[in-house]
């Protein structure tokens, strides 16, 4: 992701406002400072955006909204400090949080303040399966829907190689996250052909893994495209074995940093499981400008944040309230419209209206992954 302009100044007035009598206070919680602060910067630029257009538009019933901005460092003890310095100032709305513990962790603190949450960045099926209360909302995919996606195209994959659904082997290589070891068993069930699974050690190797080459598996996923992967591709990948071998990788950023990957070797059919490019659908390109033109680049974080609050907005606006219970109640049965498109939920406060990955195709190490749309 993008780093735009530096966390201390796009913090500025907010951290220490304080709102008139009349004002709705809202707040973000995130990683403003830490190792993703960048992803800290991207939120504040889509809340900031998202607060400043509702103001301008006469802002919510002719009540202005005031930001407030807390900094969890993606750190779970952190985040409920944080969730409690938002409850105490009044906060009936906080989009936030950004990592899944410190989403987890701060969702009971809202919950039992009766503060609505939505998250737009947190994957783990367990916030929503979990959920503390009715007011606790993602908008973002959810991790485990990922291997829907890749069932989708081993199925394809295989119907064009004359052969039928799922044939050839299937590999899964996980890094044994909750995450992970859901999506193998989704895809385990999606699938005719029982697939075989290995998890990566501490080294970044899949332990038994080489022993499966002699058997030519047509397909390898990767659940996850983090640090770990990469050794575990440098290795596969260059020892030969996958010369035909369709290489799935899966991440929860649809633009992944690859700098580690032997990405000379990826075979031509290396398919990007992933969210879709939301910066790239034309059906944002005013709002993209709109960031752009104050120099900003911004990254789907920016744009799922700027969702988040308008999704509030619009059912808040609907419903003349920001009652928390009485503004969930309206986001759980109906139908809203940001930048993601066509917003629905579902029981679980999940995104039912939503593909939540999509495949995107490898074109070279120059030009990376496109598609996905």
């Amino acid at each position: 992701m993008s780093r735009c302009i530096p966390a201390a100044l796009l913090l500025g007035v907010a951290l220490h406002s304080h709102p008139a009598a009349a004002d709705i206070t809202v707040g973000l919680a995130g990683p403003i400072t830490g190792s993703l602060s960048d992803r800290g910067s991207q939120m504040m630029l889509g809340a900031r955006q998202a607060i400043a257009d509702i103001n301008a538009a006469g802002g919510l019933n002719g009540e202005m909204l005031n930001l407030l901005i807390e900094d969890d460092s993606c750190d779970p003890k952190q985040a409920i400090a944080a969730a409690e310095q938002l409850v105490n100032k009044g906060a009936v709305l906080v989009v936030g949080h950004y990592c899944n513990q410190a989403s987890i962790s701060a969702s009971s603190v809202y919950s039992e303040a009766g503060v609505l949450l939505i998250s737009p960045a947190a994957t783990a099926p367990e916030f929503t399966d979990s959920r503390p209360s009715g007011l606790v909302f993602r908008i973002g995919p959810r991790g485990d829907k990922q291997a829907l996606a890749v069932a989708d195209v081993i199925k394809a994959s295989s119907n064009s190689r004359q052969g039928t659904s799922d044939s050839g082997g299937v590999v899964i290589v996980t890094n044994g996250s909750s995450i992970d070891d859901a999506n193998a068993s989704i895809l385990k069930a999606k699938l005719s052909v029982a697939p075989l699974e290995f998890r990566l050690d501490d080294r970044g190797f899949a332990p038994g893994l080489q022993s499966t080459q002699n058997q030519h598996p047509s397909f390898v996923y990767l659940t996850d495209v983090g640090a770990l992967a990469s050794p575990f591709v440098q290795q596969y990948l260059q020892d030969g074995a996958a010369s035909n071998v369709t290489l799935i990788i899966g991440s929860n950023d649809p633009s992944p940093n690859l700098s580690a990957y032997p990405v000379n070797y990826f075979p031509k059919s290396t398919v990007l499981i992933a969210p879709p490019r939301l910066v790239d659908n034309p059906a944002n390109a005013k709002l993209v400008q709109k960031f752009e033109s104050k120099g900003a680049k911004i990254s789907e974080d920016a744009l799922c944040t700027y969702a988040a609050f308008q999704v509030w907005f619009e059912a808040a606006g609907e419903i003349k309230s920001t009652v928390a219970s009485d503004v969930a109640a309206k986001m759980a049965k109906g139908k809203f419209y940001p930048p993601l498109g066509e917003v629905v939920f579902d029981d679980h406060g999940d995104l039912d209206s939503q593909p939540g990955y999509v495949a995107y195709s490898w074109v070279s190490p120059e030009a990376g992954f496109k598609g996905g749309q």
